[in-house]
């Protein structure tokens, strides 16, 4: 920085301090101490570490006066700005793309909103001066349990902080995590908080190409790797990697030289003093980035989804209290990757919020373990994403398919007595004591069995996200007394949206729900709109859940947050006269067919998959063209190790085609079939299916389905067809069968 800027801040200094007094509106001074906030001190003190922080005054307010390179001076200087780590820095807008600028939080006057900025440090030492002995996280590796108690996690969470600081972590620079989820995962995204640094996650699934690039956008300074294999994916890059200062692995021995163990790195971090970090700590603010989500990457290279400590925090306590968790009564079992924002956001701040125990499920759990973890731990929550709840249908129908007479017939009664309660309660119809009396019978007899089968007999809270669930997939979990919640949300938004929910009163069949009672949503008038219904718009966030912005990315942040704090999610929805949300499709999804007619395609995806529930998955295709198609895949059998597609159909898909006169046990067995009986009962029977969506489903003509194929292989994360959150890639899939949609359009048409 030139003598002039410095001589320039010099000067206005005073003029800074006294305008914030005299304008600003301070936030209650108040500093909770226990985990709901409901008394105050005047410090806080970590006996571990012997680090004293003095209790916020009044922070929180706007300043437009300076320009951005006079601004990041007064926030980098550690003698203006130095009550963190709960103080809010002066800022210029609601939205940035650059890591080292604060940004406002939307703080209102009443209600969930007007809550007090809190740092993750004052969460966790929170909870763990209030219940050090309480059990924080738990990780069973050779057939034992062992526990963590909350004052072991913030001490071991201050190590691995003080390590990465001497390392050479500086202030708003990266630490890029690869592993499946475990405490080393935990601690290193909170010690590199603690430090002031940025955490980054990064997919085990992720191409070296991939993981250089979040590595470079995040500018990470130490790489966190679970295993050798990671070791080895970033050495293959590291002549590109211009930042990275050490690596640290925290399974397995090293083999490559200078790479760190895991006992190693803790035990350095506990060799240091408290100074660095007391210092970084005080230089701390909850408006700046400390922790980067990466988006999927369906449409181009991930963008790094900036969160402050105040988007991570507030949404944790908040999502706490919608769900009425209780301090130290729950417990979940951590599974989904936690570089995705709802694992992380469950997993870790939720959990933080009330004091809550995380078992970490195995490395496999995606491969079959997870059940096995389940029956043994039964938490008290359970998130899961759709495809995991199509593979439990799929294996327990099967089973049933299996089963004798009698056990067959006392499943069908159970299933009816759980259906019926919950119609019940979806259409505020009151139970006959019969009918009562009924459904507590079969799930004292039946249904408590099987979830306790499941893993699920004291699950109170299941919430599917990540994707849209079907409606029959919710009706058949609650035929087996699990009422499952369908959650919509998104990164940017930190996985707050809105709730499907029976519990929580918001439930409607198709519906998305209703928003959470701490998000503001709308609707918004878009161009993009499909025109099927006047209702319909993009939807829209505001608060502050909304991330940031996207890393070095002005064109794509001024694009999503717009000048009145409004984030554009590129969802297309609509509300019905109860406030009911329903969402149409993603505005970038849209298919305008060659009559400029904009069709979205999810509705026709999942009302076909309704009728056709051999069908894994569909995807509609006619953009620019002047009719519409659909791709479809058959479920199949998963390589358990990497979850690619098997040629080889599930034993429900082939107990199906047996009623069609197809004997195949592989889709290229079906194929064969198709191609040898082109009018024959399975292809009748597929074209119904569509006749049925045609008939009864479709908005108008243009909206029906003309052409259908059946595609060789299952869509995958592996062969490139669904991103790592499951989303599907439809550019890549058109790219790669272009010639058989080019074939479903001859040249008459």
């Amino acid at each position: 920085m030139s003598s002039r800027v410095v001589q320039r801040l010099q000067q206005v200094k005073p003029f800074i301090r006294s305008r914030f007094l005299a304008t600003s509106t301070p936030a209650p001074s108040r500093r909770p101490n226990d985990i709901d906030g409901s008394s105050s001190s005047s410090s806080r003190i970590s006996e571990k570490s012997n680090i004293l922080l003095p209790s916020r005054q009044g922070q929180g307010f706007l300043y437009r006066g300076l320009g951005a390179q006079a601004a990041t001076a007064l926030w980098d200087d550690p003698y203006t700005y130095c009550n963190g780590p709960d103080q809010c820095l002066p800022a210029m807008s609601h939205k940035c793309w650059d890591a080292t600028i604060p940004v406002e939080i939307q703080i209102t006057l009443a209600g969930a909103a007007s809550h007090e900025p809190v740092s993750v440090y004052t969460t966790l030492s929170r909870v763990a001066e209030q219940y050090p002995d309480q059990a924080a996280l738990k990780v069973n590796r050779t057939g034992e349990w062992v526990t963590m108690t909350y004052a072991q996690y913030l001490e071991q969470c201050i190590a691995a902080a003080k390590a990465f600081i001497k390392l050479g972590l500086d202030r708003h620079y990266g630490v890029a995590i690869m592993g499946f989820n475990s405490p080393e995962w935990f601690i290193a995204n909170i010690g590199c908080i603690f430090a002031g640094g940025i955490s980054a996650g990064m997919y085990t699934s992720n191409s070296a190409e991939t993981c250089l690039h979040m590595a470079e956008d995040s500018r990470a300074q130490i790489l966190v790797l679970e295993d050798e294999a990671a070791v080895e994916k970033m050495l293959s890059v590291s002549q590109q990697l211009t930042h990275v200062k050490a690596i640290i692995q925290w399974t397995g021995t090293p083999t490559a030289s200078g790479v760190m163990t895991w006992d190693e790195f803790l035990a350095f971090g506990r060799d240091q003093s408290d100074d660095q970090l007391q210092l970084r700590l005080r230089q701390q603010a909850v408006n700046q980035c400390c922790a980067l989500i990466y988006t999927s990457g369906t449409t181009g290279p991930p963008k790094g989804v900036m969160c402050s400590q105040d988007n991570l925090t507030w949404c944790g306590n908040e999502y706490a209290k919608f769900f009425k968790l209780r301090p130290c009564d729950e417990t979940v079992v951590s599974y989904l990757p936690l570089n995705h924002i709802a694992g992380q956001m469950t997993d870790i701040y939720v959990a933080m919020a009330r004091a809550s125990t995380v078992y970490f499920a195995r490395p496999d759990a995606l491969k079959g373990s997870l059940i096995h973890t389940l029956r043994e731990v039964q938490p008290t929550g359970f998130l899961t994403v759709p495809r995991l709840l199509e593979k439990i249908q799929e294996q327990m129908l099967t089973v049933l398919g299996k089963a004798g007479v009698v056990r067959q017939s006392a499943m069908r009664h159970a299933r009816a007595a759980a259906t019926n309660r919950y119609q019940a309660l979806i259409h505020g119809r009151k139970l006959t004591m019969s009918e009562h009396l009924h459904y507590r019978l079969f799930k004292a007899t039946v249904l408590d069995k099987i979830k306790t089968a499941l893993g699920l007999s004291n699950a109170r809270h299941l919430v599917s996200g990540s994707a849209p669930v079907s409606d029959d997939l919710i009706e058949f979990f609650q035929s087996l007394d699990l009422p499952v919640s369908n959650a919509y949300a998104m990164s940017e938004s930190l996985s707050n949206g809105t709730m499907c929910s029976i519990k929580n009163g918001s439930f409607k069949t198709g519906s998305i729900g209703k928003p959470v009672p701490f998000a503001n949503i709308s609707i918004r008038e878009s161009a993009l709109s499909s025109g099927s219904n006047e209702r319909e718009g993009e939807i829209c966030f505001k608060g502050r859940s909304v991330f940031m912005g996207y890393l070095n990315n002005q064109e794509k942040t001024n694009e999503t947050i717009l000048d009145d704090g409004w984030m554009l999610t590129g969802d297309l929805g609509w509300t019905d006269d109860e406030d009911f949300m329903y969402m149409s499709g993603r505005a970038k999804e849209i298919i305008i067919t060659a009559g400029g007619e904009n069709i979205a395609p999810i509705p026709i995806e999942d009302a076909i998959k309704r009728e056709l529930p051999a069908m894994s998955n569909v995807m509609v295709v006619g953009d620019k063209k002047k009719f519409l198609s659909v791709l479809m895949t058959l479920k199949c059998e998963r390589v358990l190790e990497s979850g690619a597609a098997l040629d080889d159909l599930l034993p429900g898909v082939v107990m199906w085609l047996q009623t069609y006169k197809c004997q195949a046990t592989t889709v290229t067995g079906v194929r064969d079939h198709i191609a040898k009986h082109p009018r024959g009962a399975l292809v009748r029977a597929i074209q119904m299916g569509v006749d049925r969506y045609n008939d009864d489903h479709a908005v108008s003509s243009v909206h029906q389905i003309r052409r259908w194929e059946i595609l060789p292989s299952e869509f995958t994360v592996v062969t490139g067809e669904l991103s790592n959150t499951l989303k599907l890639k439809r550019s890549y899939v058109a790219d790669f069968y272009a010639d058989l949609i080019d074939s479903m359009y001859p040249v008459r048409y």
